[in-house]
């Protein structure tokens, strides 16, 4: 971990006419309040503080299993929010596989194992994968894995309403057909109180 992230980071906000109030107010990193840093903070910013709280002070159990699930999660939320077309990554391979979240996927998902190997080959399949597996981990809130639940249910219905389209596409039926399972187990398991 960077020790100086924190400072890094709220100083390239000071800059913006939507948080420069925040940082003229708060900006002193030992004077800020935690909840007021993540109003200015980057994704990465969140992840490091994450880290030093749960990690550092050894707060979690399964900390190393959600420890390993934070960069497919940080890179999903990248390429969302820039505008990446995701699908498209479906034929590409990833550089190194991770079989801890395949293994995940089937242990914690109950997805077969020929299936839940796609999560070792494609870039979208393997984050999305453990997006929905640290969501499950993290969020305790029975209203809020309640919602997510029906999100998932209602982007698999629209995954799912014209897989003919892609019938003779090899890789890209394979690969909807993981993100649609990971979504219903997904979504059956934050559904269980």
């Amino acid at each position: 971990m960077d020790p100086d992230h924190t400072e890094r980071s709220l100083a390239g906000l000071g800059g913006s006419s939507y948080t420069r109030g925040l940082v003229e107010k708060y900006g002193d990193p030992g004077h800020m309040a935690v909840w007021s840093y993540l109003e200015l903070a980057s994704i990465g910013g969140v992840i490091s503080l994450y880290k030093y709280y749960v990690f550092e002070r050894q707060a979690m159990k399964d900390e190393e299993a959600v420890k390993g699930l934070l960069f497919p999660t940080k890179a999903l939320r990248n390429a969302a929010a820039h505008n990446g077309n995701m699908l498209s990554a479906l034929g590409s391979k990833l550089r190194k596989s991770v079989g801890s979240i395949s293994r995940m996927a089937v242990e914690e998902l109950g997805i077969d194992r020929e299936l839940v190997s796609l999560t070792k080959r494609a870039p979208i399949v393997h984050d999305f994968t453990a997006l929905a597996l640290c969501y499950m981990r993290l969020v305790k809130s029975e209203d809020a894995r309640g919602d997510a639940a029906e999100r998932l249910r209602a982007l698999r219905r629209r995954f799912m309403a014209h897989k003919g389209y892609f019938s003779k596409q090899g890789e890209l039926k394979n690969g909807l057909a993981m993100l649609s399972e990971v979504m219903d187990r997904a979504a059956d398991r934050l559904s269980r109180p």
